[in-house]
């Protein structure tokens, strides 16, 4: 079965109306999110073979969104497990690029890391 951001994707977006491009853009950004977390393990895969220390940083994130090319992954619920996470580690800026990276090379499309945590007491 065929989505809709894939047959619309073969029209140009000038011929659509411009209320309906924003409209499939979010679909678009539904469906890969839907797509991502579908294939999330292999990724992890991937970057657990090509950066282990990112990995081991990265891996209980949550894929929160993925809005205009931006993947939010969050940290936010890390704190309520019964050890600490170490959730600056996740920080580091190259673990991101590692992962984006990882993403490129299973999914086939760039996308840019973002990393959020809910770091209030």
């Amino acid at each position: 079965m065929r989505s809709l951001a894939r047959d619309v994707g073969a029209v140009s977006r000038r011929a659509l109306p411009t209320s309906l491009v924003g409209a499939v853009a979010s679909v678009t950004c539904v469906d890969r999110l839907a797509e991502l977390k579908m294939r999330w393990i292999e990724v992890l895969d991937d970057l657990e073979v090509h950066h282990r220390t990112a990995w081991l940083a990265l891996f209980d994130g949550r894929l929160a969104s993925l809005v205009d090319g931006v993947l939010t992954l969050d940290f936010s619920d890390a704190s309520k497990m019964a050890g600490t996470h170490g959730y600056e580690r996740a920080e580091k800026p190259h673990f991101a690029e590692e992962l984006a990276a990882s993403i490129e090379r299973v999914m086939g499309w760039p996308v840019t890391v973002r990393i959020v945590s809910d770091t209030a007491p």
